[in-house]
């Protein structure tokens, strides 16, 4: 037969974070959570179990501790059908036998069952999220305000200091055992079965000893430092210093020519001596086959810049084919050396389905008319493109100078990335004729 309502003691202790209550000489903290709900007025051997609680919480209290202090809680007592009538009859504080049973005695079922409301409520009222805390459940019968009191318990029990549910079954039918059961289990307490008066007089004597020997008992040990976290690999995701007579299998050319590149004395050289550009195709545009990292990813370049021209071009960047790529390039400009001096740019250029983008900087030179040739810019350089999410933030670096710096640019914001890493040479304006050349000494992608 499965039962309206639920009697429920739930006696929730409080055990402070240093010594047992027995060895600093302050009293335990305890809440008695009565259930008055309406089944409370069912009968066991002639006996309403309303009775049967009076006298068995009588006894229980008459034999308290005067070193705990109790309190008293109930639910169900005032409204019929109102999951919210719950209330804290007594704070906890000494015991007063005669108040104590007097106010048990005044309490007449008539609602539902908030089992599951009622045990959160003690808990929070005695902070134990803080401190030790324990409850014993005294159960005719199953939660009836929809929720979850094996939920219930493994919450609390992951919050709590050191939480435990001691539950005692009351005249319960065998199908709703297994729902108190794992509320003790949940939590580490333990369930008892009464099947009448002295079963429960009984199983409130073990629960009594139980709670006690928590208090008395030294606090648990505080959990162990959490682990340190894991290093992350020191080796980049993907380097390559050109150590060997030719390029790696992970590069591809396109538009090769022999006559322009060679990899030798641990380098790559590429010369170029005429006018080219991304959108129409260069010459011995090198990329990576292998795939980019998943997420976000550091990729940088060391390179030397020979500025014999004037109308230079290195850069990296992401493509994948003449209508998308993204590029951060050195370029080297001196239309106007005899007015401003022979200049670096930094350039970022994206073109995204045909839809372009651009920034240019000047990173050196612009004064004094000084040629390249007379005044070299610092070698060697470091381009780096940073990936945050979609964000592509680049930045460049002069190695040649007393405090190399990385100097960052506008970024650039990619829905998509399409295409791999790549690198190249070119000549971005007719020279006349002249060739200009780079050496790379490593390119590498490290994961952020």
């Amino acid at each position: 037969m499965t039962k309206n309502c639920v009697l429920l003691f739930a006696i929730t202790l409080m055990v402070g974070a240093g010594p047992s209550w027995a060895e600093n000489g302050s009293a335990g903290k305890v809440i008695l959570v009565l259930d008055a709900s309406g089944s409370m007025w069912g009968q066991i051997d002639g006996r309403t179990k309303i009775e049967i609680a009076r006298d068995a919480v009588a006894a229980l209290v008459g034999d308290w501790k005067p070193d705990i202090h109790l309190g008293l809680m109930v639910y169900g007592h005032r409204r019929k059908g109102d999951c919210q009538d719950i209330e804290t009859v007594l704070p906890v504080g000494p015991i007063d036998l005669a108040a104590f049973t007097a106010r048990v005695n005044d309490i007449h079922p008539k609602g539902k069952t908030p089992l599951s409301a009622a045990v959160r409520m003690a808990a929070e009222q005695l902070e134990y999220v803080e401190e030790r805390a324990s409850v014993i459940l005294l159960s005719d019968g199953l939660e009836t305000c929809e929720m979850d009191p094996c939920k219930l318990a493994s919450e609390l029990k992951s919050k709590g200091v050191d939480f435990k549910v001691h539950v005692i079954g009351f005249d319960i039918a065998q199908e709703e055992q297994a729902q108190l059961e794992c509320l003790a289990k949940n939590t580490g307490g333990i369930f008892l079965r009464a099947d009448n008066a002295t079963g429960l007089h009984d199983a409130l004597v073990t629960v009594e000893k139980v709670v006690e020997e928590e208090i008395e008992a030294p606090p648990p040990p505080p959990p162990p430092p959490p682990a340190p976290p894991v290093a992350k690999p020191t080796a980049p995701f993907f380097r390559d210093d050109f150590d060997g007579m030719e390029l790696g299998a992970h590069w591809e050319v396109l538009n090769p020519d022999d006559e322009g590149y060679i990899v030798e004395s641990g380098e790559l050289l590429l010369v170029s001596t005429v006018p080219e550009n991304l959108g129409t195709g260069i010459t011995n545009l090198i990329r990576l086959t292998t795939p980019l990292p998943k997420g976000d990813w550091v990729a940088t370049m060391k390179m030397a810049l020979d500025y014999q021209t004037g109308r230079e071009n290195a850069f990296l960047g992401l493509h994948e084919d003449k209508q998308n790529f993204m590029t951060f390039s050195v370029r080297a400009v001196s239309y106007y050396e005899a007015i401003r001096g022979a200049r670096l740019f930094f350039v970022g250029d994206k073109l995204a389905k045909g839809k372009a983008a651009k920034f240019e900087n000047v990173i050196w030179g612009g004064a004094g008319g000084v040629p390249f040739r007379s005044d070299q810019p610092p070698n060697p350089v470091l381009i780096r493109i940073t990936k945050t999410g979609r964000t592509y933030t680049p930045a460049v670096r002069f190695e040649g100078v007393a405090e190399p710096t990385w100097v960052e640019h506008e970024k650039f914001t990619s829905l998509r990335q399409n295409g791999g890493l790549a690198f190249g040479l070119h000549q971005y304006a007719d020279s006349g004729g002249g060739e200009t050349s780079m050496t790379v000494d490593w390119v590498e992608i490290d994961v952020k």
